[in-house]
């Protein structure tokens, strides 16, 4: 701590109590990616992420449309998009696999999507607002912003079915 104040040019306990305000404040946020990913380990290793892609490959083509969804659910929750990406990742490519989509085209739409539920995400409002007078308001925020993140999210799902129509080759491995 002695290294780090000095660096910063504070006393000792400024930097302490800097430390300590944060740690109370993104507590939760730090506890969500823990259990997110091992969630998404259990998802993936136990076979659960494969045989629910077995069924939702029944969408075959309309899945393009569930897939950012999917993205867009996870980082709302999750408040991560590589959280996101180790729950949903094998899942998206399984899908694609066993339908007969592009490889690519589900896994980048899910990353899409989860990127697009960012400003809605509970730990990025918290970390948005914290040198603001919305501490402690972050539903306000959050309430702004939903709107604007579906309304991204169904431009991105028309943008995924553009591509698979007119250049799914350009996702396919």
């Amino acid at each position: 701590m002695a290294g780090l104040s000095a660096i910063l040019g504070a006393k000792p306990s400024t930097v302490k109590e800097a430390l300590t305000r944060s740690f109370h404040q993104y507590w939760g946020g730090i506890l969500t990616g823990v259990f997110v990913v091992g969630l998404a380990l259990v998802f993936n290793y136990s076979g659960m992420a494969y045989s629910l892609a077995w069924k939702a490959a029944d969408l075959s083509a309309l899945f393009i449309i569930v897939s950012p969804i999917f993205g867009w659910i996870g980082c709302a929750l999750s408040g991560s998009n590589t959280s996101t990406n180790a729950l949903f990742g094998a899942f998206q490519v399984a899908v694609a696999k066993v339908s007969g989509l592009p490889i690519g085209l589900t896994p980048s739409l899910n990353s899409v999507g989860a990127e697009v539920a960012k400003p809605v995400a509970p730990q990025t409002l918290s970390a948005g607002v914290s040198t603001t007078s919305y501490v402690r308001k972050e539903g306000v925020v959050a309430r702004n912003n939903l709107p604007w993140t579906i309304l991204l999210l169904v431009y991105l799902i028309l943008i995924g079915v553009l591509y698979y129509l007119l250049a799914p080759g350009l996702f396919m491995s």
